[in-house]
């Protein structure tokens, strides 16, 4: 792990394919800020996506383009709200 934690907890992901949005799920997680507005989300539940959504519990949501995935790691570039 290279970058500094972000957040790490309970928190609502939502991965969007070209044809359709994965349901909304609430999971555990690790965020970890890479910088450059890179992050790498860690987590069990994992689907193969263009982009996700992430709603850590009480905290503002955080989408982006995913650049790549490897089983439990998806990388991924915050684009603005």
């Amino acid at each position: 792990m290279n970058g500094a934690m972000q957040y790490q907890g309970l928190a609502y992901v939502t991965f969007e394919t070209l044809s359709e949005q994965s349901p909304v799920e609430l999971t555990q997680i690790a965020l970890i800020d890479l910088g450059n507005s890179t992050y790498e989300l860690r987590s069990k539940r994992q689907v193969t996506a263009r982009r996700l959504i992430i709603t850590p519990i009480n905290q503002k949501s955080i989408q982006g383009n995913i650049i790549s995935q490897a089983p439990g790691v998806t990388t991924f570039r915050r684009s603005v709200n």
